[in-house]
Parts: structure tokens; sequence; C-alpha cells
């Protein structure tokens, strides 16, 4: 430990610096600040209140990207046009609006699978409804076309932002 300053030769006794005494003395130039490389309240290597060394862990590595759920639709069969009568639909794209003959037993399934190549949506998620007031046709794939009452309807395809 270092001695004491000499006293001046005028017989006056010189104080301290105002932060001498006080615990954290000299955080303002960083020697016990933690976030400038210090160690806080002096427990620096070798000191006995010197934090243990963190143990070595090798980096996690990198989780695998989820593979896409298929779409419930993906199936689904779907049987060619019929040249006559069948299930008449108006199906409203992004792109433009197709028309297309479906098989009364052609599922809603069939529906969702011809729209999303129709559309050439790819993975991209979008809703079918029909009606006033619109109603999702994605509680019904199970349904028949000729069952689910969209023969001559008009279906609107809306792309979802999820």
């Amino acid at each position: 430990m270092a001695a004491p300053p000499a006293a001046p030769s005028d017989g006056r006794r010189r104080s301290p610096p105002p932060d001498a005494g006080r615990a954290g003395a000299g955080a303002r130039a960083g020697a016990g600040d933690a976030r400038a490389g210090g160690t806080a309240l002096g427990g620096g290597a070798g000191s006995a209140f010197a934090a243990p060394p963190l143990p070595s862990v090798a980096p996690a590595a990198p989780a695998a990207p989820a593979a896409p759920m298929p779409a419930p639709w993906a199936g689904a069969a779907l049987s060619p046009e019929p040249p006559a009568g069948g299930v008449r639909i108006a199906l409203r794209l992004p792109t433009g609006l197709v028309k297309r003959r479906f098989e009364p037993t052609d599922t809603v399934a069939a529906l969702f699978k011809f729209a999303a190549g129709a559309a050439k949506s790819g993975d991209a998620k979008f809703e079918l409804r029909t009606g006033y007031p619109p109603r999702q046709l994605a509680d019904s794939l199970a349904v028949s076309l000729g069952d689910a009452g969209v023969d001559g309807a008009a279906v609107q395809m809306t792309l979802s932002l999820d």
C-alpha cells in the first residue's frame, strides 16, 4: 500500500478529494466500472471477491428451419373437368377470374387444390369465401361441392398475411 502524501510545509492539513472515502470511488474514471472493463467493487482476478470463471460451453448449433406443414388439401383428388353439367364455379383469384366445372362428388378440398394451382400461390396461405355474408369454405374441406351449395357461385380467394 502506498504511503500517504506528505503534509504541506506550512502546517495546514490537506483534505482528501471528495470521492476518496466512498465505495465505488473512481467509477467515473472506469476503474471499478464493470462496463468499462474493470471489475465491480474491486473483485479482480486474485482477489478474494473474484467471481469463479464461467464454464466453457460450446455454442449451440443453429436449429434447422421447420419444414412447412403440407396444406390440408394437398392430397385431395381433383377429377378432370366434365364437358357438361356438374358444379359451375367462378373463382376470383388475385390474378383474375377463372371459371371451371367440377364433378358434384369432388370435395371442397379439391377446389382449394385447384385454386392453389391456378393462382400459382405456392406455399402462401389463402382463404376461399363465398356468399353474402361471406362464409369460409375451409371449415368444410371434406364436404362435396354438390352439398356445399357452391353451384353457380362466385368464390373469392384472398391471400393471408400470416
